[in-house]
């Protein structure tokens, strides 16, 4: 399943709308980490997305993880999820009818 990037202002209007039903934390490298979020709207299937840097089209990432389980425990609500420490590399995605 790809991955597909999304605005911080769109995850959270996901989050709001209870259509986040899954989070994952997966390690890039020995000091990058991303969030990866599953999404289930009442009318269709499931995708996963993670945040985008503003500016560019490039996946958001954090070099403390505990920086990152705070901000999704603050934002989101999230206080369970997966952690995945091998490193892998992800394909991204642009989410096309993301408006910012």
């Amino acid at each position: 399943m790809p991955v597909f990037l999304v605005t911080q202002k769109h995850l959270l209007i996901e989050h709001e709308q209870g259509f986040i039903v899954s989070a994952e934390i997966q390690r890039l490298s020995e000091q990058e980490w991303v969030p990866i979020f599953t999404v289930q709207r009442d009318t269709g299937e499931p995708f996963q997305c993670s945040l985008r840097v503003t500016e560019r089209e490039e996946v958001k990432s954090w070099v403390e993880l505990n920086r990152l389980i705070e901000w999704m425990r603050n934002e989101l609500e999230i206080y369970h999820c997966t952690i995945s420490a091998t490193d892998v590399d992800i394909h991204y995605r642009s989410k096309h009818h993301d408006s910012d």
